[in-house]
């Protein structure tokens, strides 16, 4: 798998489709790729509301100033209990993506309804988007995802045609915040958070010359969506700065919620060990992402469709 990755990313570089030579520095965005892991691995943090306090008696708070201040996690302060693993995200992360400008805004989608809208909790995400595109004139807003290999897709009604996670997410920002539809742009091609990260990467963010971008994603999904990010932007020499905006986990059920998080450990255990092996090279990234990832590698299309191991619990969440 992983060998077989290397080598084709050694042919592909010998035939001269390599992507912009690699760059395996760490500084690109405002955390390293294993550190963005250790939430993982890390013993429980302290209460939230003792680490605020601290952070308020240095002043190193800031306060996030948005048009939907309702759905952006308010940190620490949550009346929920912190699951084992959970960290609480740095109170200073929403008030340093507010404070910036950027070129691209990209936001991870998170599934579709039975009807095929936007779930509750992607609307926070493309709420926030929309707010923060307001206050950075000349970006846009890129949404994420074609779909999901856990749930078959949505159908049109009328055409029968597929209807993609990006897709229904943009006529949001358009039909329902107000967005110009030349403001946003979509990529369908990636089925995971690993895709978000390649694909926005290597279809939008490299070609356009971005140097400023900001994630966002809902909290429960950031600290893997983190990582994804910094692995794949850190292995690109002409990859943007990222800053990362994580918005409220509402509209789903707590025990769903709380079986994500326990999904969102596995899946970060998972992550680790393949970025060990492939290391930060982009070519050898899409070396391993095409040979050797159930969504997006020929050798194993024909997995596709096929039951996964996803819960009942953890499907209410896609």
């Amino acid at each position: 798998g992983i060998e077989d990755g290397r080598a084709r990313a050694m042919s592909l570089s010998s035939r001269g489709g390599r992507l912009p030579r690699v760059n395996p520095r760490t500084t690109h965005s405002p955390g390293s790729f294993m550190a963005a892991l250790a939430p993982y691995t890390r013993a429980p943090p302290p209460d939230p509301r003792v680490l605020l306090q601290r952070l308020q008696n240095r002043g190193e708070t800031k306060t996030t100033t948005t048009q939907h201040t309702s759905r952006l996690v308010r940190f620490g302060l949550t009346d929920k209990p912190t699951h084992t693993w959970w960290p609480p995200p740095s109170p200073q992360d929403a008030g340093d993506a507010n404070d910036r400008q950027y070129d691209g805004i990209v936001v991870l989608a998170g599934g579709l309804t039975a009807s095929g809208g936007v779930p509750e909790w992607v609307k926070g995400r493309l709420e926030a988007a929309a707010d923060l595109h307001s206050r950075s004139p000349g970006s846009v807003i890129l949404v994420t995802g074609g779909g999901t290999p856990h749930k078959p897709p949505i159908l049109h009604d009328r055409s029968g045609h597929v209807i993609h996670e990006s897709t229904v997410c943009a006529d949001y920002l358009v039909s329902e915040l107000g967005v110009s539809p030349n403001s946003v742009l979509k990529e369908t091609s990636s089925y995971d958070t690993i895709g978000n990260a390649y694909f926005s990467l290597t279809i939008h963010a490299a070609p356009l010359g971005w140097s400023e971008v900001c994630t966002v994603t809902s909290a429960f999904h950031m600290p893997r969506a983190r990582a994804c990010f910094d692995w794949i932007y850190g292995a690109c020499a002409s990859a943007p700065r990222v800053a990362y905006l994580p918005v409220a986990d509402e509209g789903m059920t707590e025990a769903a919620l709380e079986a994500r998080r326990r999904r969102e450990e596995e899946s970060a255990a998972a992550l680790r060990r393949s970025a060990e092996e492939v290391g930060a090279d982009l070519a050898a990234i899409s070396g391993w992402l095409h040979s050797t990832h159930r969504c997006y590698a020929v050798n194993r299309q024909h997995e596709w469709g096929e039951p996964t191991e996803a819960t009942k619990e953890e499907l209410e969440t896609y």
